[in-house]
């Protein structure tokens, strides 16, 4: 706390009136507001940042922030989520149903092209996101390896990125191109194979993990058959697994199989969910931190 005092000594509302334009009556007004309303009261960080230096630091500072107003495990405030693991673990007793993976996931030992979770820039930014904007880099100079395709999901870097030249140069470096849309993209536009997607109305789904502030399962159910035969992605990566022949990993092969594994069989649990679609357990919310007078 008291280096961040004193990092913190010079950055007035004046001295970042002068590089941001926003007047320091409006800066002190929103503090004060904020500092009225904390601890229900929440400094949004964003939705997948860029993870470039300055956004870790821009979310870093956010964060500090959020735990200065005390606004952690507080209602209205920020919280961890109550998953069934979570809440078992509390009780001692197996209350809540637990979930089977759907597929192992298993991460290569090989270098990550982004770095990330492994070394340099994105040495912080875990595994599971990577860092997409470091994909054309990575494609035209072949570091830290030469790439020859892309298998692209539900997503059109061409247009959601920065530097779309770039990406669209980096692409046509590419040997073979796929992607699995519902759209046909710009991205789309340039693959050398479309897997067509069933939409989230046509296609029927796992169960899912939607925790927050109590254990809480979902299961998107199809209420109209797919045209022309189109599968949901994970339909059609488990597919082609099969046919490439390495789908040892797996445990089904139908979405029913798959949510009967999921749900280890509890039937009074799949039930509930095919019926309503989502799964809650009459836990009351809970907080780690008890405010004052509760």
């Amino acid at each position: 706390m008291i280096n961040l005092k004193k990092a913190l000594k010079e950055s007035t509302p004046q001295w970042q009136e002068r590089l941001t334009g926003i007047e320091a009556k409006v800066v002190e007004r929103i503090a004060d507001e904020v500092y009225q309303a904390a601890p229900r009261c929440i400094i949004d960080w964003g939705h997948k940042a860029t993870t470039s230096p300055s956004e870790y630091q821009r979310s870093r500072a956010i964060l500090i922030a959020n735990i200065l107003m005390g606004n952690v495990e507080k209602r209205g405030g920020i919280y961890f989520p109550k998953s069934a693991k979570r809440i078992n673990a509390i009780s001692f007793d197996e209350i809540i149903p637990t979930l089977n993976e759907a597929y192992p996931r298993i991460f290569p030992n090989e270098e990550r092209l982004d770095g990330a979770g492994q070394h340099g820039s994105y040495v912080f930014v875990p595994k599971e996101h990577g860092v997409l904007q470091s994909i054309p880099e990575a494609i035209l100079s072949q570091k830290p390896y030469a790439i020859k395709g892309w298998f692209l999901t539900r997503h059109n870097p061409l247009i959601t990125l920065a530097h779309p030249q770039k990406m669209k140069e980096a692409m046509q470096n590419l040997e073979f191109i796929v992607v699995n849309d519902i759209y046909l993209s710009d991205t789309a536009m340039m693959a050398d194979v479309v897997l067509p997607e069933a939409t989230y109305l046509e296609r029927d789904e796992g169960i899912r993990d939607q925790s927050d502030k109590v254990p809480c399962y979902t299961m998107r159910n199809r209420v109209i058959p797919s045209l022309h035969g189109t599968k949901s992605a994970l339909e059609i990566l488990r597919s082609l697994a099969q046919k490439l022949g390495v789908d040892n990993n797996y445990r089904w092969d139908t979405m029913a199989k798959l949510r009967v594994h999921q749900a280890k069989g509890n039937d009074a649990f799949l039930e509930v969910l095919l019926r309503r679609g989502v799964a809650t357990f009459g836990i009351p919310e809970l907080f780690f931190k008890r405010e004052q007078g509760c």
